[in-house]
């Protein structure tokens, strides 16, 4: 399956947001269990959506990438 096939547009002239992803699919991409990633959508570690009337999240890959980039772990400073 291509790349292109798992891009989803969001029309209107609007600007491409990438590809969707399930909470599965963040779920292995992050090494975690779907409830850790389901908690973190709940308490807004994670952004998320909701489509009307569903109980499921979507995430946009790209805004994944940018918490983990937003998030980044500094070594801690070795004393001389």
């Amino acid at each position: 399956m291509s790349d292109a096939a798992d891009d989803t547009s969001t029309g209107g002239g609007a600007q491409d947001q990438g590809r969707v992803m399930t909470t599965a699919q963040v779920a292995e991409m992050l090494d975690l269990n779907t409830r850790t990633v389901l908690a973190m959508a709940n308490d807004g570690r994670l952004p998320a959506y909701r489509l009307p009337g569903s109980r499921h999240y979507h995430f946009f890959h790209e805004e994944i990438v940018a918490t983990l980039r937003a998030n980044r772990v500094e070594p801690s400073k070795v004393k001389d």
